[in-house]
Order: C-alpha cells, then sequence, then structure tokens
C-alpha cells in the first residue's frame, strides 16, 4: 500500500516544500482562483442569470482570498484554491455547453 500512488499525499509534500514562499504562493492562488471565478460569474449573468452559479462562484473566489489574508497556513490555502478551481470549472464547462446548444 505504501507504493500506491496517491494524489493527497503528493499535494501535501508539495506544499510542505514551498512553506518559504507562502505569501507569493498564496497571491498566485488567489488571482488565477479569483481570475477562474470572475469568467464564471460573468458567464451566470450573461442572457438569464443564474443566481446559483453567480453566489457559488463568489463565494469560492472570495474564500481563497479571505483565507489568505487571514494568514491561514498554505496547506489550507490550497486545499481551498483546489476546491474552488474544480468546481469554478465544473460550473464553467456546464454554463459553456448550455450556452453552445
Amino acid at each position: 500500500m505504501s507504493n500506491q500512488y496517491n494524489i493527497i499525499q503528493k499535494i501535501n509534500q508539495k506544499v510542505a516544500q514551498e512553506k518559504e514562499n507562502t505569501i507569493g504562493i498564496s497571491i498566485a492562488m488567489v488571482m488565477f482562483g479569483t481570475g477562474i471565478g470572475s469568467i464564471n460569474a460573468a458567464m451566470a449573468v450573461q442572457g438569464k442569470i443564474s443566481l446559483f452559479i453567480l453566489m457559488t462562484a463568489i463565494v469560492l473566489a472570495v474564500g481563497t482570498a479571505v483565507l489568505s489574508i487571514s494568514q491561514q497556513p498554505l496547506k489550507t490555502i490550497a486545499w481551498a484554491f483546489i476546491a474552488s478551481i474544480i468546481i469554478n470549472v465544473a460550473m464553467l464547462i456546464y454554463q459553456i455547453s448550455i450556452a453552445l446548444s
């Protein structure tokens, strides 16, 4: 079992290695996460407004920024960022597929 590839352990190890660069990495995560959230929010208000997607995109983008501003550990910020990106990209793909149909 110890030889099995585990993505969670790999991410946690990478976060632990980058503890000296916490501020820079946090800023990059906030900028990228806010950018994806902004695109998602813009798609949510185009045409028929989807309040659920709009509110979710905003909360996820701002949540990562709040964790960074409140100086939480890099591991917490990284996992919030990963969750934000996965959910925002999934909602963005959904919105694009609806727009194209």
